[in-house]
């Protein structure tokens, strides 16, 4: 005698997604890249294999879009393509959990120059969590109205480290491009936080003094003009006078 069970002809199996790809991905990613996601989640959390060529049949997509969706959630940073010696690639799809709780992470060091942070979620190594990082964070969020992307923090660690920058600093970048240049932009901000580390700011304080004395180059400069303008104003009004005092002379 032998026992069996019957087999199910409809898949009534539940896939969990994280809820991070919904509420940070799902809201800004192309349709067609989202339902690439989504299907080829589905056949990996399953076991189930599949090429390229299949999904694209399924999805009535061209081979083309496949790879070019690919490329868009690999510089996303939530999947990670593994090529083979055929140049084709295996799709690794990342934990998004995991990604972000790597990427708070900070390793500090008393010498800024000797601060490393390495990008890959993998390799991330979680020695120091500071509040000032979270609450550099925190801020940006708030000044860009969006929540960060694991790909922008990575970005933002890495720049903060390479400019030698504080994490206040890294927020009033921000702020400064929004309130006063008017670029509510994450890469603009970055630009500005560039262009800070080549005048030599790395701190708040660094920055605050640099006000300053471009504010005393800005007086002393109008302070110079308005001197130029009054001697220019005391000529004209000299030369006005001796060319009145030589008329009345010709008269006389």
């Amino acid at each position: 005698m032998k026992y069996q069970l019957d087999q199910l002809t409809i898949d009534i199996g539940v896939t969990p997604v994280e809820n991070m790809f919904f509420n940070t991905y799902l809201l800004v990613a192309p349709g067609d890249a989202v339902r690439l996601y989504l299907y080829a989640f589905q056949k990996a959390y399953h076991g189930e294999e599949c090429t390229h060529e299949e999904i694209a049949e399924d999805l009535s997509l061209s081979l083309e879009e496949v790879h070019i969706f690919w490329d868009y959630w690999s510089n996303m940073g939530i999947v990670k393509k593994i090529y083979d010696e055929n140049k084709d690639y295996t799709i690794i799809f990342l934990s998004l959990r995991q990604l972000y709780l790597n990427n708070q992470a900070y390793i500090s060091s008393t010498d800024k120059k000797d601060v490393s942070y390495q990008s890959n979620p993998e390799e991330v190594h979680r020695e120091v969590e500071t509040p000032a990082v979270e609450k550099m964070f925190r801020e940006i969020e708030a000044i860009l109205g969006t929540s960060l992307l694991p790909h922008e923090v990575t970005r933002i660690l890495e720049d903060m480290n390479e400019y030698r920058s504080s994490p206040e600093l890294v927020a009033t970048a921000f702020a400064y491009s929004a309130e006063e240049l008017g670029k509510r932009d994450f890469h603009y901000a970055l630009g500005v936080l560039r262009k800070w580390y080549m005048a030599q700011i790395y701190t708040l304080e660094d920055w605050k003094n640099y006000l300053e004395k471009e504010e005393k180059k800005v007086r002393k400069k109008n302070t110079a003009q308005k001197m130029m303008n009054d001697q220019s104003s005391f000529k004209a009004e000299m030369d006005a006078l001796i060319q009145r005092k030589l008329r009345e002379s010709r008269k006389g």
